[in-house]
This record gives C-alpha cells, structure tokens and sequence, in this order.
C-alpha cells in the first residue's frame, strides 16, 4: 500500500464487518425501516498508531448503489 511523503506506511489494515439494530426506524421519501443496518469498521496500523473509521453502505442497492459486497471490495483492493 502506498503512503504519502514524511508518512509512515500502512503497517495492516483490518474490516469488522457490523449490523446493529436501528434505535427508531428511519424514514425517508422510499419508505420506512427498523430492521439491522450494515457497516464495516475500518482498522488501520500506521507507524505504531491505530486509527479507526467507518464505512456504511446497504445489504443491497436502494437510494444508492453502494452495498456492503462492493464497499467490501473496494476497501480490500
């Protein structure tokens, strides 16, 4: 994996694939829903240091096309 200039490279990235359950269900102009909602958690090990982030797409394409199987496939390439 490449790094930017003065930077120390990735040392290993780690995906923790999530679905937690909604606390209300959401609403928007497509409908209404409650049920788990996936994410993947993104790990990151650079220079002795551990950075987390997020990644949140849907089980399947909707308002966007962004699912959790390609998200996946992208973050791993």
């Amino acid at each position: 994996v490449p790094s930017l200039p003065d930077q120390p490279p990735i040392e290993k990235i780690v995906l923790h694939h999530v679905a937690m359950p909604l606390v209300e269900q959401l609403v928007t102009s497509f409908g209404g829903f409650s049920e788990l909602r996936p994410g993947i958690l993104v790990e990151l090990y650079m220079g002795g240091a551990v950075g987390w982030g997020e990644c949140v797409a849907a089980w399947n394409p909707g308002y966007s096309y962004e699912t959790i199987g390609n998200a996946t496939h992208v973050l791993q390439d």
